[in-house]
């Protein structure tokens, strides 16, 4: 493997040409901050046509290498790791299904393509080493590309919202019954965010209704959503949410605040109840795991806090709105992880949202999708954490097996 640059570890001229990608929708929640100025979000990224069948891009064939964004063999961005912090490698007992969150932001049409340059610029750069990368230590890590839904389906009319989550849906049960088919009786866990966590919900419908696939999940993390907890009752028949640092086979969830933002009613939340797309009201209790401490609500206090990784990029970033409106790649190379394990944060649950002090204030790179929504920073601003506690729980299954 490449040995990861680290900030210090550069000169002072690229020290100079670097800088933080301070999440996956960084640069998208500035263009969308642009935009609100003047139009809505749904108005500009949303299709003007309707969803129509004969338009959809070619399905990926997963049985291709080229369909996947990261495999054992190719590691790509999930590769990175901090000084110490060693990829598990071909020694990794157990296996990552990973699904990203949305990179496609233009309104041309309702799905991207797999193989569309400037999605595959993000994904391959800056996704997998913010969301995928911190899995590395407990797994070998599986990253599919989908055709997803573009950013604007989640302002759309629910009938052609549905066509969209629903094809992008179908490719990553394919994608995962590749997965299962390449892996065979080994465990495995299931991490997505965003977009990606919001198909994983449907997929562990599945899961939870098939006692072969429920055995051998460690877990699930799925941040970035707003998980109702009635899905435990209505939904999920046998999965739980996790209570601990241990406990295997559970589901952990949890979306990023500022302390004292308002959770706004105008924020779109879509969900999957079977084969259905529904919004989910702000309002509705939502689970929130504390990625601290690896409990089902509650406080965490900075000390406590293991650290934050952002990725490294060289050169200029480009204006939000540049990558909004890109049609080609913008030339983005990330280096490495930026080690930021000094900035530690208290965190707490609060009305079923995960609350933060202000990062910006803490020197931490952030950015906001709308005020007071550190969606972006959902994982990263964890990664430490999740990086032990996702080694912490294959471990914990291994031992329940002996």
């Amino acid at each position: 493997m490449t040995p990861v640059p680290q900030l210090g570890a550069l000169s002072p001229r690229r020290r100079r040409a670097a800088w933080l990608v301070g999440g996956v929708t960084v640069l998208i929640a500035g263009a969308l901050a642009v935009l609100a100025a003047t139009f809505s979000p749904g108005w500009f990224l949303t299709p003007r046509h309707g969803f129509d069948l004969t338009r959809l891009p070619s399905a990926p064939d997963y049985s291709e290498d080229t369909a996947w964004l990261a495999l054992p063999s190719d590691e790509r961005n999930a590769g990175l790791s901090l000084a110490g912090d060693l990829p598990a490698g071909a020694d990794a007992a157990a296996d990552v299904f990973y699904v990203h969150p949305t990179t496609y932001f233009r309104g041309a049409s309702w799905n991207a393509t797999v193989g569309d340059p400037v999605v595959a610029e993000l994904l391959e750069q800056v996704v997998l080493a913010s969301e995928a990368s911190p899995f590395n230590g407990c797994c070998r890590v599986f990253a599919p590309r989908y055709r997803q839904a573009t950013l604007g389906t989640y302002y759309a009319d629910p009938s052609d919202a549905r066509a969209a989550f629903d094809l992008a849906y179908q490719d990553v049960q394919a994608a995962f019954d590749a997965f299962m088919a390449r892996i065979g009786d080994r465990p495995y866990v299931l991490v997505g965010h965003s977009q990606g966590s919001m198909h994983l919900m449907r997929l562990l419908e599945r899961i939870d209704g098939n006692a072969s696939l429920r055995r051998r999940l460690v877990a699930a993390y799925l941040p970035g959503i707003a998980l109702p907890v009635s899905y435990y009752r209505e939904v999920w028949r046998h999965l739980l949410p996790c209570d601990g640092p241990e406990q295997v086979g559970c589901v952990a969830a949890w979306d990023l605040y500022r302390v004292g933002a308002r959770v706004s009613g105008t924020e779109p939340l879509f969900h999957w109840r079977g084969d259905r797309v529904i919004r989910v009201p702000v309002e509705a209790p939502r689970q929130c795991t504390n990625p601290v401490t690896w409990r089902n609500g509650g406080a965490s206090s900075a000390d406590q806090h293991r650290g934050a990784a952002a990725p490294l990029h060289r050169g200029t970033p480009p204006h939000p709105l540049e990558l909004l409106l890109a049609e080609e790649p913008l030339g983005m190379v990330v280096l490495g992880l930026a080690d930021l394990r000094d900035i530690r944060v208290d965190a707490r649950c609060v009305d079923g949202v995960l609350r933060v002090p202000d990062l910006a204030a803490l020197g931490f790179p952030e950015r906001k999708t709308v005020p007071g929504n550190y969606h972006s920073h959902d994982i990263e601003l964890f990664h430490a954490d999740v990086r032990a506690n996702a080694s912490i729980r294959v471990a914990a299954y291994l031992r329940q097996l002996h």
